[in-house]
């Protein structure tokens, strides 16, 4: 079978680094959003260590016409982290005290715990969740607020799923706890329902993961066998490679803690890999990209297929899967931290290279029974502009159905796919030579409104919030649980809220009721909410911010045609 060669990727690097120089923002301010473009720029960032604290900066902002926004480790791409220039920004990572109650199985974390701390105190404590998301550097506040997502038909695949109560301060400065069915509307919060400074979750007892990945045709992609396979595994992550016809099977089952093994699973090809490697790759990319080298491209499409399920060390890429002593073995057991979850720290951490590759996520979720549907779509626009995704194929991952009002799971089994584009880093005139596919793609998607496609609120780019035309894929025929009057606190009784039908809607209500002067409200909640559309600038199709309306909208040597942006060659 051909192989990805690191002689490749040696062979190129010299080259790549002829006229290739990092590019730096031209106006950086105080933190941006990991991996993207998405700067934000607070007058002041307060670092509040308890909940008091948190309250009277939400008093102060309230009192003076403030706006405020919280974050945590900024890994939501979107701006929906940003306050609006000249606001105040709570930085909650010192809200992250963990305290494990072993008799009734839960935990209360503070909204800045990084999601890896509370797994690895767990552990030690003969507990778990029974899902994580792919990467543990996130906040628990984070991962509630935008939904992060593990894979399971079988267990609770989020965090807001396995939540039992949070505490927030209100837009008034008021502190409350939602527990109960009210704690529904709350799950999925995305930062606008309130300042979020504790959580409560479920836990479960210790266990350990068996993970085996292996290689199959994609035709299995179109029979009921596949959704069935998903139905009886604990967890199931599938990469596609629709180049290749193949899928990359990652099977994790749930096995008990006293089996032998105590091995580690990195997910290949997309596992956290250090500040130089990550370094390196950019500027290899972005000569790939220059030169329209799609063969290159797909050649490291072909290797990072081959490192989820083999040993490719040799080949420029970890291996996806390391025993008790540290060698490469497919299967391997392992404890959740090390099986489910991964993640890094500074300096060994390519999330905080200064220059890191950088990328954009078309990520998206449709209701299971829509499979053949998504899957039509797909292989129509993949006929007319064939294409090689490098950095993950697409990826699949799997979910339950959900309580929260504004999940994008809403109330029934879902499939979540995730693709991911290469920025040319070193000359942002240039286009990513997958920019027509994935943009033909993300229209192709939102315009079927039978497929009901919706958006992961952590991830993609401006546009996709705004062609996808929300209202009409939460519509409120598809969430169809009880909507209850909420009576948090006697002075909170939000009635009128409870009689609007639409999820969105009655979000926004919510939003109004316990934050009346909007100091929560930024610039992502004006356009889903409010309908504020985002202009066009010149180069926005190529963060995938707009589909183009003139050829200034595009890359050098691409024209607009119908809405997308062509290579004229």
């Amino acid at each position: 079978m051909a192989r990805f060669k690191l002689s490749l990727l040696a062979s190129l690097f010299s080259l790549a680094l002829i006229g290739v120089v990092a590019a730096t923002p031209q106006h950086y301010v105080y933190y941006n959003a990991t991996l993207s473009y998405t700067y934000c720029s607070p007058s002041s960032i307060r670092t509040p260590t308890t909940i008091h604290a948190v309250q009277k900066i939400v008093q102060e902002a309230h009192k003076f016409h403030l706006k405020v926004k919280a974050f945590g480790a900024h890994h939501s791409t979107t701006d929906i982290i940003c306050p609006p220039p000249g606001s105040i920004a709570i930085d909650s990572t010192h809200l992250n005290w963990i305290n494990i109650n072993k008799k009734v199985k839960t935990v209360k974390v503070g909204a800045g715990a990084l999601e890896q701390n509370v797994i690895d105190a767990l552990e030690a404590q003969g507990f778990s969740f029974v899902q994580t998301t792919y990467y543990g550097g996130i906040t628990m506040g984070g991962a509630t607020g935008t939904g992060a997502h593990g894979s399971s038909f079988k267990h609770a695949s989020t965090f807001s799923e396995m939540l039992v109560g949070m505490t927030i301060v209100t837009g008034t400065g008021e502190v409350l706890t939602i527990k109960g069915r009210d704690l529904d509307d709350f799950r999925v919060h995305l930062g606008f329902l309130g300042v979020v400074v504790e959580l409560e979750f479920s836990v479960v007892p210790l266990y350990k993961v068996l993970v085996t990945a292996y290689p199959i045709d994609d035709a299995i992609l179109y029979t009921p066998a596949f959704l069935q396979m998903a139905e009886v595994t604990d967890s199931l992550i599938v990469n596609w490679i629709p180049r290749m016809k193949k899928l990359a099977i990652v099977n994790r089952t749930y096995v008990p803690v006293g089996t032998p093994g105590n091995g580690t699973a990195t997910g290949g090809g997309a596992s956290v890999s250090s500040v130089e490697q990550r370094v390196q790759e950019t500027q290899i990319f972005d000569y790939f990209e220059v030169t329209r080298n799609q063969t290159a491209m797909c050649a490291v499409e072909e290797g990072y297929f081959y490192s989820v399920f083999s040993d490719v060390t040799s080949q420029g890429f970890p291996p996806a899967f390391l025993n008790d002593t540290g060698n490469f073995a497919n299967p391997v057991v392992g404890f959740p931290r090390n099986i489910l979850v991964s993640t890094c720290k500074a300096p060994n951490c390519s999330f905080l290279a200064p220059s890191p590759l950088l990328t954009k996520e078309l990520a998206f979720a449709i209701p299971a029974r829509n499979l053949q549907l998504f899957l039509a779509i797909f292989d129509e626009i993949y006929k007319k502009y064939p294409s090689c995704i490098p950095l993950s194929g697409v990826l699949f991952r799997f979910a339950p159905p959900s309580r929260g009002l504004v999940a994008i799971e809403q109330d029934e089994p879902t499939v979540h796919f995730e693709l991911l584009i290469h920025l040319v880093e070193s000359n942002h005139d240039i286009a990513s030579m997958q920019l027509e596919f994935f943009q033909a793609l993300s229209k192709a998607l939102y315009a079927n409104k039978k497929l009901e496609a919706r958006p992961h609120w952590g991830k993609n780019s401006h546009e996709e919030f705004q062609y996808a035309n929300l209202h009409a894929v939460f519509a409120p025929t598809h969430h169809k649980r009880v909507l209850v009057d909420i009576d948090l606190h006697s002075r909170h009784h939000v009635k009128p809220c409870s009689r609007i039908a639409h999820p969105l809607d009655r979000f926004a209500c919510i939003a109004k009721h316990y934050d009346p002067k909007g100091i929560f409200h930024n610039d992502f909640f004006a356009r889903t909410f409010e309908g504020k559309k985002l202009k066009p600038y010149p180069r926005c199709a190529l963060n995938m911010d707009c589909y183009c309306i003139s050829d200034i909208h595009c890359g050098l040597g691409q024209n607009c045609v119908a809405g997308l942006c062509h290579f004229s060659s």
